[in-house]
């Protein structure tokens, strides 16, 4: 990929993510209830895109007249689109209504240009779309079925690796000892954000019921962290001990936006796309490969 098309790809990236972090924007504090309106987000998005493709035009130069009914009709189906879809995220959850416009949006695109345009799909194509479709609308049962705990996944990488890089044996107290470091320090990382976001959006459903037993794990949690083996060095357990005594503080302010942070998530894909010698928390396979 050149740098102008990386360029590219990571300015749409940007727009598509602050759209969405605008659209999750509530009335925390009350100065962004006007931006975390799904309507303005998607106005905003609009005028940015607009901004950013114009110094494309001077490349292209103007599209030709046989093309304009085309664009503008492009135009017309995309502000339909962006108002359904800002009015979705008016009654659901980002999690379950993105996911269901996404999933029917190659649905519908195929049925449109089979219907009007004449261009008929193989079987083949037409298994592939509603594969594709139907997979990105699955992730909305998912996101349904958890019932507004939105739990969190973190995950090591490499971790066999830098313990060999310091000469320390994997199956050694001083071994456990880092790497309980280590995971405290990405839990109780995780549950701070989790409860800053919460201090924007509010906390996860059924948070007011259950927070006196949820901070009673994150006390259990920040507790853990006197139990890491003496042998870890001292800076890594002052490290851990400083990001949970911050995360109970704002856990007790704020609340927590995930019900559950589960640290120990598989990272073998992202593992061998970071080139890592060892996946996730486990050993290396083999010195040699």
């Amino acid at each position: 990929m050149s740098p102008e098309v990386f360029a590219v790809v990571l300015a749409a990236a940007l727009l598509h993510a602050g759209w969405n972090t605008l659209l999750k924007l509530r009335a925390r504090p009350a100065a962004h209830a006007a931006l975390g309106d799904p309507l303005v987000a998607t106005l905003l998005l609009g005028i940015a895109t607009g901004l950013v493709a114009m110094p494309g035009l001077f490349v292209t130069g103007l599209p030709s007249a046989a093309a304009l009914p085309f664009a503008a009709a492009s135009a017309v189906i995309h502000v339909a689109y962006y108002l359904l879809v800002g009015a979705a995220y008016r009654v659901a959850d980002l999690s379950a209504a993105y996911p269901i416009t996404r999933g029917t949006a190659p649905l519908g695109s195929a049925l449109l240009a089979a219907l009007l345009l004449g261009e008929g799909l193989s079987a083949r194509s037409w298994l592939g779309v509603a594969a594709i479709g139907l997979g990105v609308i699955g992730l909305a049962a998912v996101a349904l079925r958890r019932g507004g705990l939105t739990p969190l996944g973190l995950g090591f990488a490499n971790v066999g690796s830098l313990l060999m890089s310091m000469g320390i044996p994997y199956d050694s107290d001083n071994g456990r000892g880092i790497c309980g470091a280590l995971t405290a320090l990405l839990n109780g990382q995780g549950y701070l954000t989790s409860s800053r976001i919460a201090s924007y959006m509010g906390p996860f459903a059924g948070y007011a019921e259950n927070r006196e037993p949820m901070l009673k794990v994150m006390q259990m949690h920040r507790d853990a962290v006197e139990k890491i083996h003496p042998s870890c060095p001292q800076y890594l357990r002052d490290a851990a001990r400083t990001v949970w005594n911050e995360c109970l503080a704002s856990g007790r302010k704020h609340g927590y936006r995930n019900a559950q942070a589960t640290v120990l998530a598989p990272t073998g894909t992202i593992a061998f796309m970071m080139d890592c010698d060892t996946t996730g928390i486990e050993p290396d396979i083999a010195l040699v490969k």
